[in-house]
């Protein structure tokens, strides 16, 4: 290369353009330093697109960093599938200190933190709210972002699909009466360009006056929407934050995510953030969940004899994962409420909580 200028004729110029193109060819570029608390937070699903890409690079060419994922994966499905006390009391012992620990309780305990700050009670009081959260920077997106996929997309932890549709259909009488009286004549709901979701329905056959429950369906779930009354036939309500936090476009929504009741909400769909899945039992009859003297309390009758045995108690705490708080040996009792609990941050503040939890039966052979 000494000698390209002189026995080819390129330039001085040329030489050192040269030299610079074949030193680029056999220098590798240098490879960002990736610390084991960004692998944690990527593995979690709480990077930002900008680490997430650094993590995926580096997992591509350093085969290190990729045995050290497996590794950070490994030790973060013991945490989820520990009770959070325990893992607080882990942390806190010297002879257990853990890096990766200590970051997965700060995710979680910051999650909680955010949760209990912004959202003072639940779905459906908190729709704007979680609207609001959803552009309170980082932390706030992330959290309204977990509660979004534990209610709406991560399969296989959705409640029974909605009991109720659109033109919902009453049987009057005894149970032998098989056609349904249809109540509703019309139904439906549209998007306002100020994001707010605008629901109007009317009633011919049903009663003139009275309470109607609205709610909505999505991927299997179903959660409430808002109570109205009915004067002459008719009820309009706005349910304000709903469409922004579903980010919902402006115009009608699909006819089959309405529904309207004159009772109640439905059981299953009533508690709002809480999911639960009973296995082969019927579903318990459960309060709204409150955080009271730093512990979780989730008060809910177990009667049936189907309901016996293990159950845990989880909370959402990142959009990917799930943290365990608490497991429970259910004994089924007559008209005698239980109330299961479970230690919490002691950042959680007392009253109704705000963020995603699931309540699921664990099968024989399944823990």
């Amino acid at each position: 290369m000494d000698g390209i200028g002189s026995d080819l004729g390129f330039s001085a110029a040329a030489v050192s353009v040269l030299h610079g193109v074949l030193e680029s060819l056999t220098t590798e570029p240098e490879m960002p330093e990736v610390r084991a608390a960004q692998l944690l937070r990527y593995l979690a699903g709480r990077s930002l697109p900008e680490e997430a890409e650094l993590v995926e690079r580096a997992a591509v060419e350093a085969p290190g960093v990729r045995l050290q994922l497996v590794e950070i994966l490994d030790e973060l499905n013991r945490f989820q599938e520990t009770p959070y006390g325990n893992l607080v009391s882990l942390a806190s012992s010297t002879e257990a200190s853990n890096e990766n620990l200590a970051g997965w309780l700060d995710i979680v305990d910051s999650h909680v933190e955010t949760v209990s700050t912004n959202l003072h009670g639940a779905i459906p009081t908190t729709w704007p709210a979680l609207a609001r959260l959803a552009k309170q920077g980082v932390e706030g997106f992330i959290s309204a972002r977990t509660i979004w996929r534990a209610l709406f997309a991560v399969p296989g932890l959705e409640a029974a699909a909605a009991p109720v549709q659109l033109g919902f259909g009453y049987r009057r009488g005894t149970s032998a009466t098989v056609e349904p009286v249809q109540l509703f004549t019309h139904l439906q709901g549209v998007v306002r360009s100020d994001g707010a979701l605008e629901i109007e329905a009317s009633t011919e056959l049903g009663p003139l006056e009275g309470a109607v429950f609205f709610a909505f369906s999505m991927n299997g779930r179903a959660l409430p929407l808002a109570e109205a009354s009915i004067k002459r036939g008719r009820v309009s309500v706005v349910v304000e934050g709903l469409a922004g936090f579903l980010r919902l476009p402006v115009g009608p929504i699909p006819a089959n995510t309405l529904a309207a009741r004159l009772d109640d909400w439905p059981e299953d769909c009533k508690l709002g953030q809480l999911i639960v899945r009973p296995g082969k039992a019927p579903m318990p009859l459960l309060e709204m969940p409150v955080v009271r003297d730093g512990e979780l309390v989730l008060v809910g009758f177990f009667e049936d004899l189907r309901m016996e045995g293990a159950w845990q108690l989880l909370l959402a705490s990142t959009p990917n994962t799930w943290q365990m708080l608490a497991e429970f040996d259910i004994k089924c009792l007559i008209e005698r409420p239980q109330a299961l609990k479970a230690r919490m941050p002691k950042a959680a503040k007392g009253g109704p909580f705000g963020g995603a939890l699931l309540l699921r039966r664990c099968e024989p052979g399944q823990i």
